[in-house]
């Protein structure tokens, strides 16, 4: 962050109108937000966060990449980074 007082900003203004959700450790965007940004989305934009989304459950989950199979809980989520 090149601006980190100008983020916390951001995100405490975000906070008061529950458009975000702060824990120590997390921020969650509200699905609304979520739904709104995706669909303002290019497709090649959607198809770039789609591959980064994958790439980290991949990091995270390597085993998945031995066992992975449509219908695994885990693809459910990578729908709905693309939807």
């Amino acid at each position: 962050m090149g601006r980190p007082l100008a983020f916390n900003q951001a995100i405490a203004a975000l906070g008061r109108y529950s458009l975000v959700t702060v824990t120590e450790g997390s921020l969650t965007v509200h699905r609304l937000v979520q739904t709104v940004v995706r669909d303002g989305l290019s497709v090649t934009r959607k198809q770039t966060w789609v591959d980064a989304a994958l790439q980290l459950v991949s990091s995270a989950f390597p085993f998945l990449a031995t066992r992975w199979r449509p219908g695994r809980p885990v693809l459910g989520c990578c729908r709905t980074c693309w939807l």
